[in-house]
């Protein structure tokens, strides 16, 4: 029997933001197999990555218009209102973007108003950065990538803060 390639199955994820939240995620999910797009406003950040498998994406934009998911983990509102303004125009209807910072509910509905029907935006924060990353665990991650595969069945599920999902997922 023809073995299928993986990577055909797999979601196609843009990572946006490479610092010391971004990084290990977007390893994890290279290491689980996705194809995956980095953009950081470092590029040289993304090299590490970029020599592991994922592909460079310049200006952001490039990144997000061919992913089924956005992972964006930026340091503040206003670097993700400036994220924003570049990726909306270029997302495609039915993106998924989680957004993964502690930048508060009401930028994550700003966010969320911007992306309009484009994308369902998925709230996702890291609490506990130092935790997940020494267990090689990202719980919030796991728990937005679980959620988006549900409300990829179930619309009415979308838009949620999923913090209390995260805290059920397992770091050892």
């Amino acid at each position: 029997m023809p073995q299928m390639d993986q990577t055909a199955q797999m979601d196609r994820i843009a990572f946006l933001g490479l610092g010391h939240m971004g990084a290990p995620m977007a390893r994890r999910l290279l290491a689980a197999g996705h194809p995956l797009t980095v953009w950081n406003r470092t590029a040289a950040k993304a090299a590490p990555l970029v020599a592991e498998g994922a592909v460079l994406a310049a200006p952001p934009a490039h990144a997000v218009r061919e992913a089924d998911v956005v992972i964006t983990t930026v340091a503040d509102p206003a670097a993700l209102d400036a994220v924003a303004g570049e990726i909306v125009p270029a997302l495609r209807p039915g993106t998924h973007w989680i957004e993964m910072p502690t930048v508060g509910p009401d930028a994550v509905r700003e966010l969320a108003a911007r992306a309009g029907e484009s994308a369902t935006v998925i709230d996702a924060p890291v609490k506990d950065l130092a935790l997940a990353t020494k267990a090689a665990e990202l719980p919030a991650m796991e728990a937005a990538l679980d959620h988006y595969r549900r409300t990829a069945a179930d619309p009415a599920l979308a838009d949620a803060d999923l913090s209390h999902e995260a805290a059920g997922i397992r770091t050892s």
